[in-house]
């Protein structure tokens, strides 16, 4: 039966606590800063055999920081109000209608953050001729560089696959309320209970954590960054076997010049299905002209 209950402290936190406080009330009674005074004058250690040629390459940071540029993007998909048309099989976007509506914006004066000046822009978008290629080409482009705007395409158009296949059933309707996805419980006061205590267990397995010496420690850091590279490794070549293809066009000029061009172009096909974008920045961007413009 129901019954009335006080909000309580909950005994299996208080008992981890009380266990926990038992060690950590004595730390700093073994005057540490002291001993670790009377070891300082042992603590000398040569360099690592690679420690000069690492010092010789420590402007990589500065090179990989200048890949990261500041830019806005525009996007145009069939899903789009007043962009794409409707069709007896639903939303389209053509090629060159898509090319042309990023031209029109480039114009739009009524836009607050429309950029100006010289700028560097890189146009890339994909066609298709039937929406199930649309979403192929859409899926496997994301995969590498995952646009907002193409993912919300993506999974637009796979709805509607999928809503092809699935007409004529109909699904039983779910009774209220929901089930949620499983999750942690995590609510005050659990959450402030659980950062206290995670921090005097972090303490206590400091502590415990001489039961390995100085050396097996070395060699554990060791063999895990040894593992961490290879793991870092893994990715870079995993990141570099793309299986995708756009089109795409590298440009530099005003606003005024970059709708011309684009006005000027002609697309490179007339399908039905097309998104388009348009990555624009006051700064190269090196990075993405090799990622999306390589032959």
């Amino acid at each position: 039966m129901w019954t009335q209950s006080s909000l309580t402290w909950p005994t299996s936190a208080n008992g981890i606590q009380t266990r926990a406080s038992s060690v950590i009330g004595q730390v700093g009674a073994d005057h540490g800063e002291n001993r670790l005074s009377a070891l300082e004058s042992d603590a000398a250690f040569s360099r690592h055999p690679l420690s000069p040629d690492a010092q010789g390459l420590l402007n990589l940071r500065t090179e990989l920081d200048h890949l990261l540029t500041q830019g806005q993007v525009l996007t145009v998909t069939p899903y789009q109000f007043q962009v794409g048309s409707e069709s007896e099989s639903g939303e389209v976007l053509d090629t060159d209608v898509a090319i042309k509506r990023l031209a029109e914006k480039l114009r739009d004066y009524a836009d607050a953050h429309r950029p100006s000046g010289q700028l560097h822009a890189i146009a890339v978008m994909i066609t298709a001729a039937t929406r199930q290629q649309f979403a192929e080409q859409l899926k496997q482009v994301t995969a590498v560089i995952p646009l907002p705007e193409w993912c919300q395409a993506l999974r637009h158009t796979q709805s509607l696959l999928a809503a092809d296949h699935e007409k004529l059933r109909k699904p039983a309707a779910m009774i209220q309320p929901r089930f949620k996805a499983v999750a942690p419980l995590t609510t005050k006061p659990f959450v402030g209970m659980n950062a206290a205590l995670g921090t005097q267990i972090a303490t206590l397995e400091s502590l415990a954590s001489d039961r390995v010496n100085v050396i097996g420690k070395l060699r554990q850091l060791a063999e895990k960054r040894q593992s961490t590279l290879q793991a870092v490794n893994d990715t870079l070549q995993a990141m570099q076997s793309m299986d995708a293809q756009v089109w795409s066009i590298a440009l530099t000029a005003e606003l005024a010049g970059l709708s011309h061009q684009l006005t000027e172009m002609l697309p490179p096909n007339y399908h039905r299905y097309a998104v388009a974008s348009l990555i624009l920045s006051a700064s190269p961007m090196p990075f993405f002209k090799e990622l999306l413009c390589s032959p």
